[in-house]
């Protein structure tokens, strides 16, 4: 039961947590209209680069189109090929990572411990805003960590630790910010071959690993031929502006940032935590103290943040909390460790944590996802309305600002015709015509 039942309820959860009522909140906005028409022709269709990012240049890899794509292809005759379609793709990968790091970590660690962790992590209102309500690529990056996680706490032997390694750069293949995941996962992949089989070993997991690495860049290095890329980037520059200008690091406020950033995801903002920062750092630091120092745990919770303080101390972007998305899972991991770490005394603080978050649940249910667009299936029914009328438009105007209704009129088969009149839909989907 624990290996199979459990995991398969916490995927159904994940599920339901996601796609509840997405065909009326789908969050439809420029990235998404943008990238469900990239995705609406053939596989060799899609380009070889990722998304755009809004610091500059592209994403290292074309991953997160591919899954996209595949949601279109399987999902999509099944909501008459609607933008809400890849959400629901999404959503399914995203809860299929999830129960496999909850397999992987029943097999490792006590009921209480995995289920409390992964409640947390599969029920976070503002993350499922990415992992599901909106087709984006920073949901996919965290389905690649939870899978590469997995990987991680179920590897024996190099073969294992290859799949981990090939999971976490998918990730950051996926959105560039996994690069503090992968990184920390790259140096605990090497280190425990390092101790369980010398040095000989680690070198040959470190090859083999770059191998692979190389080759799943094959469509980015593809791209670099064909001179589709821009030189530099925020990365580059940030490392040379810290060179340069040693003044311009800023630890203080990245750790700020990082700390903000896991309240919203743990604790959906609760003020209370907002307000005693030390309810949510105390367990941090119990969990960093409770680390040994060439265990696995270093490396899946603690060496991301910690690297991703150090980046962003670095970084000369503008900070956005949603770059942090792909660190869920180490922070829910981190506090958890702390929570348990006072197990040698009683294991009364884990089943505490371990009821709260149960207890949470309904609302945070209600709540998901936090970022939505209520108006999303008026456009859908305004867009049918049209359709069974059967007038020709020349135009099509949503009260809404934001979506796109001649996306949705495509994906239903239906195309603008000039000098036919246009027509406008309300906020409750009510369709009138003008000439």
């Amino acid at each position: 039961m624990k290996r199979f039942v459990l995991p398969a309820l916490i995927f159904a959860y994940a599920l339901a947590f996601r796609i509840h009522g997405i065909e009326d909140h789908f969050l439809l906005l420029g990235d998404q209209i943008r990238d469900w028409r990239i995705v609406s022709g053939g596989f060799t269709d899609l380009p070889l680069l990722g998304t755009p990012r809004h610091s500059g240049g592209f994403s290292h890899g074309p991953i997160f189109y591919w899954i996209l794509w595949l949601s279109r292809q399987l999902i999509g005759p099944f909501t008459n090929q609607l933008p809400h379609a890849g959400g629901i793709g999404i959503a399914i990968f995203y809860s299929f990572s999830a129960a496999a790091l909850y397999r992987a970590l029943l097999n490792r660690m006590s009921f209480a411990f995995s289920t409390t962790a992964i409640l947390f992590i599969v029920s976070s209102p503002w993350e499922a805003s990415f992992s599901g309500n909106a087709a984006w690529n920073p949901g996919v990056a965290v389905g690649f960590v939870n899978l590469s996680m997995a990987a991680a706490l179920a590897a024996v032997e190099w073969k294992g630790r290859i799949v981990a390694i090939a999971l976490g750069w998918l990730a950051f293949q996926a959105h560039v910010p996994a690069i503090f995941f992968f990184t920390g996962l790259l140096a605990g992949m090497i280190a425990l071959e390092f101790r369980q089989f010398g040095p000989g070993k680690s070198f040959s997991l470190f090859v083999r690993a770059a191998i692979v690495l190389l080759i799943l860049q094959i469509p980015y290095l593809a791209a670099m031929h064909r001179g589709e890329l821009l030189a530099g980037g925020p990365i580059l520059d940030s490392l040379i502006r810290a060179i340069e200008n040693p003044s311009s690091i800023h630890p203080t406020s990245a750790y700020r940032f990082i700390r903000r950033g896991a309240v919203l995801l743990l604790f959906e903002n609760s003020e209370f935590v907002q307000r005693y920062t030390a309810f949510l750092v105390v367990p941090w630091i119990l969990g960093i103290l409770s680390l040994r120092p060439k265990g696995l745990w270093l490396f899946l919770a603690f060496l991301p943040v910690l690297g991703a303080i150090l980046g962003y101390s670095i970084s000369q972007i503008e900070f956005d909390l949603y770059h942090l998305v792909t660190l869920m899972s180490s922070f829910v991991l981190l506090f958890v460790l702390g929570v348990q770490s006072l197990a040698r005394w009683t294991r009364l603080p884990l089943w505490i944590a371990f009821c709260y978050i149960l207890v949470q649940q309904p609302q945070r249910f209600a709540q998901a996802p936090t970022d939505r667009m209520d108006s999303y299936g008026s456009l859908i029914r305004g867009a049918r309305k049209i359709v069974e009328s059967g007038r020709k438009f020349s135009g099509v105007e949503f009260q809404e600002p934001g979506p796109d209704p001649l996306l949705v009129l495509e994906c239903l088969g239906k195309h603008a015709t000039p000098g036919s009149p246009i027509a406008l839909i309300d906020a409750k989907g009510n369709v009138e015509w003008r000439e």
